[in-house]
């Protein structure tokens, strides 16, 4: 243990960050100047070209502006002073407390040096040194004897030297420690000096509402971390996850990573809700939280579901009103309590983790479950579902999920059933990929920034079926959400306004199969007008799912029909995600960074509507 590792660090924090901040207010005091020259001239120009009551009210609100335009220009300069001295400070403060620690480290290295030397010259005195924490003033009468006898006249000399080095040493560590005490004196007087100058400016919302002291205030707003958002907050956690709330997941995140265990915990006490759909948090913490809401979830569902049926009326649930989707949201909920509700999940093979739990829409719950760890997946999955997909279905998704997360060990497959997918009659619409694409946009933001947080390397993959293509492909052309594959199963069609280049993904990344035998997914394209991705001219890489056989002699089963997977595992067979499937061989290869094992697809066929197959789920 290091000789200053009781006290606290002087030098919390990042200088860069406060520059950073103080930077800001600068740019930010700048444009208010530049505004309130504009409105102060707009508002002499006005005053002086008309007398009439309305346009001199004009000229007063604008004078009015440009003198709250000031006030606001000389809040950011003076804060932006505050934050300069205050880093400048903090820079010396960390100089000089990095001098003491390597001065300290540099002593305590000596001190062992001795300890061995002195125990050297002789084997009886190696267990009094042994015990020696300080060196004493001299050695005691008493061990003179036992200590020294038989040792010659030089290495007594030397051991007497050898103490009072020890000694010296021991000296120089305890003043290394009260210049190290005094610092952090100086740090909080440089707290105060911050505090009192930034007294009645704009503070972050980090901080807003909180009852903290000014140092802790200064602190969070200028070098926020989680121990410090932590530590604002200690007392209130339910306000804490009111703020993170409203944060950005990047800035969720960065807090994220050093929250102490017992702060999450009373976090996910205070408001599981908030924190198992909190994008930016650790999705372990997202798990605990989620499944410590099942039962009571489920319990009120019961209630809702009973009181519903046992009203006076009709007592079949598809006769009462609301009956049918409170049907739905309680049978929902009891297969995520009978599945998850132990809390075991994470501790399965593979293991299981409930990372979205939406419960606020009629009906069946919205969520996602991941197969494997996505804190610390090498590649990470989302595989997008397609009609009639929900939690209630989601057992068979998760069969398809963990047959892809066997690719690598390191790998994490999430099921996403986040969205209201469509039904039959739905499918020719974009409306339910629209909404979708509005959830998985928040999502992949979310899994991006806490990835980045926690400099966590991965590649970050997309797998759809049918209509989950239509609905990712409007996610993506949203903005770039950084994805590093796109794989497209059976697709129901891309919006025609999309192009490959839309993406924001390498077009030699978008990948696209469509079984000869799946006649579904040309009608779905066929009913809605969305163009086919599998078409030569978008620009996707095909890949087989018809049957093949590879080299080495293995045996790949064709998908004979549209479905991702069957309604158990033998109905699985023959499906594009069942075992022994071509196209799960390639999306295996696909979302674990080994395309150019990929087969090869077939050229696409014309389609013919009277072959189609009936619809199914």
């Amino acid at each position: 243990m290091s000789a200053l590792s009781d006290l606290d660090e002087p030098d919390k924090g990042d200088v860069a960050t406060i520059r950073s901040a103080a930077e800001q207010h600068t740019a930010d005091a700048q444009t208010g100047r530049t505004l309130q020259t504009v409105v102060r001239a707009a508002g002499s120009t006005v005053g002086s070209s008309n007398t009439s009551e309305v346009t001199a009210q004009t000229a007063l609100m604008l004078t009015a502006l440009g003198d709250k335009l000031e006030t606001t220009a000389a809040s950011h300069e003076a804060c932006a002073a505050a934050l300069g001295a205050y880093a400048t400070e903090v820079e010396s403060i960390k100089l000089e407390a990095g001098l003491l620690r390597t001065a300290c480290s540099e002593a305590e290295r000596s001190i062992g040096s001795l300890r061995v030397t002195l125990s050297d010259l002789s084997p009886s005195t190696f267990t009094a040194v042994a015990g020696w924490d300080n060196p004493p003033a001299r050695i005691p009468e008493s061990d003179t004897t036992s200590l020294l006898r038989g040792m010659s006249e030089t290495d007594v000399t030397d051991f007497n030297s050898g103490v009072s080095r020890w000694g010296t040493l021991a000296s120089e560590i305890e003043g290394h420690r009260e210049s190290y005490a005094a610092l952090l004196q100086r740090r909080l007087e440089a707290d105060g000096v911050a505090v009192a100058a930034l007294s009645g400016t704009p503070v972050s919302t980090i901080v807003s509402g909180a009852q903290v002291d000014g140092a802790t205030a200064i602190a969070a707003w200028a070098t926020v971390d989680g121990a410090t958002f932590a530590a604002a907050y200690a007392d209130d956690p339910q306000a804490a996850a009111d703020a993170l709330s409203k944060m950005s997941p990047a800035e969720v995140a960065g807090l994220w990573q050093n929250l102490p265990p017992e702060f999450v915990a009373a976090l996910i006490a205070a408001a599981p809700a908030v924190v198992g759909n909190l994008e930016g948090a650790s999705y372990t913490d997202r798990d605990r939280a989620n499944v410590s809401r099942l039962q009571q979830l489920y319990d009120e569902a019961k209630a809702d579901y009973e009181a519903i049926v046992n009203a006076d009326g009709p007592y079949s649930y598809d006769g009462a009103p609301g009956g049918g989707e409170a049907f739905d949201k309680m049978q929902g909920l009891k297969y995520l309590l009978d599945r998850y509700g132990d809390g075991l999940g994470p501790t399965r093979v593979p293991p299981l983790y409930l990372i979205t739990l939406d419960n606020s829409a009629p009906g069946v719950p919205l969520a996602a479950i991941s197969v494997g760890d996505l804190d610390t997946a090498k590649f990470a999955t989302f595989f997008v579902p397609g009609m009639e997909s929900s939690v209630s279905s989601s057992d068979d998704y998760i069969r398809a999920a963990e047959r892809m997360q066997t690719a690598d060990p390191s790998s994490a497959v999430v099921v996403w059933v986040d969205y209201d997918s469509p039904n039959a009659l739905e499918v020719p619409s974009n409306a339910r990929a629209e909404a979708g694409a509005d959830r998985l946009s928040r999502t992949l933001d979310g899994y991006n920034a806490y990835r980045e947080a926690a400099n966590l390397p991965s590649q970050l993959n997309l797998v759809a079926h049918s209509y989950g293509t239509t609905t990712i492909s409007i996610a993506l052309a949203d903005k770039d959400h950084h994805v590093d594959t796109v794989t497209f199963l059976g697709s129901a069609g891309i919006p025609n306004d999309i192009s490959i280049n839309d993406l924001h993904v390498d077009p030699e990344k978008v990948f696209v199969t469509d079984a000869e035998r799946d006649r579904l997914a040309d009608f779905g394209r066929f009913v809605s007008g969305r163009q086919d991705p599998e078409r030569t001219g978008w620009g996707a890489t095909l890949f087989g799912s018809d049957g093949t056989v590879l080299p080495d002699g293995t045996e790949l089963e064709p998908a004979d029909m549209h479905n991702a997977v069957g309604g158990n595992e033998k109905d699985d067979d023959r499906k594009y995600l069942g075992v022994d499937s071509e196209s799960l061989y390639n999306v295996q290869n696909i979302i674990t960074g080994h395309e150019e094992r990929i087969t090869e697809g077939r050229a696409p066929v014309e389609y013919d509507a009277y072959q189609s197959e009936g619809w199914s789920l």
